[in-house]
């Protein structure tokens, strides 16, 4: 069954009454109707292609980095990376 966009934004205005740094981008996947068994498994390392701390990725669907003040840079760097 498809997530409606009523449903996602009411997922969306639950998890950010409830913000944690920690969790947020598992919260967002789950609010946009990603199952909880896609969410424990990126959790665990087992669908992250990646080693780096702070960064997720989920094939095709996903890049997620943590980054400080300096957004514009680490851009760049992404768009770099991808190219190479």
């Amino acid at each position: 069954m498809a997530i409606t966009q009523l449903q996602i934004e009411k997922n969306v205005k639950n998890f950010i009454s409830n913000y944690n740094e920690d969790s947020f981008i598992f919260d967002l996947l789950l609010a946009y109707g990603e199952p909880k068994a896609t969410i424990s498994r990126l959790k665990k390392g087992d669908l992250n292609q990646l080693e780096s701390k702070g960064e997720l990725t989920h094939r095709k669907k996903l890049f997620f980095k943590v980054v400080d003040n300096e957004i514009y840079k680490a851009m760049d760097k992404v768009k770099l990376d991808i190219n190479t």
